[in-house]
């Protein structure tokens, strides 16, 4: 499985944001305490519905907003698919797998 795109809204202290992967190695780099690691952990939830941290799941949203929802999108064996992961404050966790298109 490929991860080719991620769009965070409302995770942890991403407020509104998208990132696009090249396909072999991809490389974070910036000072501490502005979300790397949140970035990661953001598609690795999309992917497992959980996360690989110790923490409450009602910390994966921002401060101050409802719910985070986290588009993962990733191609494998000829199909690319949108991963949708939604956790609301009312404790709500949703995950949702869209196919969006097929390899002809």
């Amino acid at each position: 499985m490929i991860v080719e795109k991620v769009h965070l809204t409302n995770f942890r202290n991403l407020k509104d944001i998208s990132f696009e992967f090249k396909e072999n190695i991809n490389v974070f780099v910036g000072k501490n305490g502005i979300g790397k690691t949140n970035v990661l952990e953001a598609i690795y939830i999309s992917l497992v519905a959980s996360s690989f941290r110790q923490a409450k799941q009602e910390d994966f949203i921002s401060f101050g907003e409802s719910f985070t929802k986290v588009d993962t999108f990733v191609k494998e064996r000829g199909f690319e698919n949108k991963i949708s992961f939604l956790y609301t404050e009312d404790k709500k966790k949703f995950l949702k797998l869209m196919i969006l298109r097929l390899k002809v």
